[in-house]
């Protein structure tokens, strides 16, 4: 399907081929993104020319008693997700290779690459313009692109030498949890595709790092996005077989004080931080009979786990395992360092 020049379509079966060639490209750049793979589609390999809306609109308007009739965020958001596809095949390819070494000058190019690509977007798919039917396509088309801008600017952020671009990637993982948090009140989260996933456990990762370097109120904002994203995750295991053993390695990666701040509730409470989810929902990666045993307390009290305390699961809330365990969060003297080296790891593992 690479080679449209070497066929001669119908117009029909043409903007067909597109539309599937597309579709393919933009889920093989994401998940060799995710897993840290090569993609099996190479830019240099193909001459389909890109998504146009015309390629999307449907030859006749039908007011389909299933589907309803195509509407224009419907039309526009393929074609946008091509485009931002393209973008992160550049920026993998330009940050992360190994042969690469990324130079500020790229990093900015690639910057002013992403506002134009914001600058030209259809108004339809605007967050200024959303409305409740297009907050879905434009929540994941956002999403996707404040996702660019943590993948360009992760290098900088986890850098621990203060610099002033790495910012930028906390600032597009804020954007990415306020959007969670529409999509969450909605309850639109559970019907994302799967590179939601991958973008909610970036956006984790961030804010969680932000979290264990910063105090006060910042501090509080940084723990209360981090658990968004955690509950975006449990929405999105009602739709998506999510690997557990991930997010078991993130926690086992941070220190005490930050891994029980990041609990969504103690025993008692869950329901009341989570929005009234039930604590015994079956199959839930955050609830009490979810995911894998991983709930093992030592006699010393301290987590060898991040189950509930039935050791079933995560829980609402990434429990300890002891009860004596609560309310103890330890001091800068006595709290592990955070290891940015385990969390740069996991990225490569969703």
């Amino acid at each position: 399907m690479h080679m449209m020049s070497k066929f001669s379509h119908p117009t029909r079966e043409k903007k067909l081929w597109k539309r599937i060639w597309w579709a393919l490209y933009v889920r093989d750049q994401q998940s060799a993104a995710a897993l840290g793979l090569p993609p099996r589609i190479r830019d240099e390999d193909g001459d389909v020319s890109m998504l146009e809306a015309a390629d999307i609109l449907e030859d006749e308007i039908v007011d389909d008693p299933v589907f309803g009739r195509q509407r224009p965020q419907e039309v526009l958001y393929p074609v946008e997700m091509a485009k931002l596809a393209r973008l992160l095949r550049t920026i993998v390819s330009t940050q992360y290779l190994h042969h690469q070494k990324p130079d500020l000058a790229t990093r900015n190019a690639l910057n002013q690459q992403l506002c134009v690509w914001e600058s030209e977007l259809p108004i339809e798919l605007r967050l200024d313009t959303v409305t409740s039917d297009s907050l879905l396509l434009t929540g994941l088309l956002h999403l996707t692109y404040q996702n660019l801008y943590i993948l360009l600017y992760r290098p900088v952020f986890l850098d621990p030498t203060p610099h002033d671009d790495g910012q930028i990637a906390l600032d597009a993982a804020t954007k990415s949890s306020r959007i969670m948090e529409d999509l969450l009140s909605h309850h639109l989260v559970q019907h994302g595709p799967p590179h939601l996933i991958t973008h909610a456990f970036s956006t984790l990762c961030i804010h969680t790092i932000h979290h264990r370097r910063s105090s006060g109120t910042t501090r509080t904002l940084a723990e209360h996005r981090a658990r968004l994203c955690l509950l975006s995750l449990e929405e999105l295991q009602k739709s998506w077989d999510l690997e557990n053993w991930v997010l078991h390695l993130f926690f086992k990666g941070l220190d005490d004080g930050t891994a029980q701040s990041l609990r969504l509730s103690t025993p008692g409470e869950a329901g009341s931080a989570t929005g009234g989810i039930s604590p015994d929902e079956s199959g839930s990666l955050l609830a009490g009979n979810g995911g894998s045993g991983i709930g093992n307390a030592s006699g010393s009290g301290r987590r060898q786990g991040y189950g509930t305390g039935n050791g079933n699961g995560y829980g609402h809330g990434i429990d300890v395992g002891q009860d004596d365990w609560y309310g103890w969060i330890p001091g800068d003297d006595e709290a592990d360092a955070l290891n940015l080296q385990n969390l740069e790891f996991l990225y490569r593992f969703l």
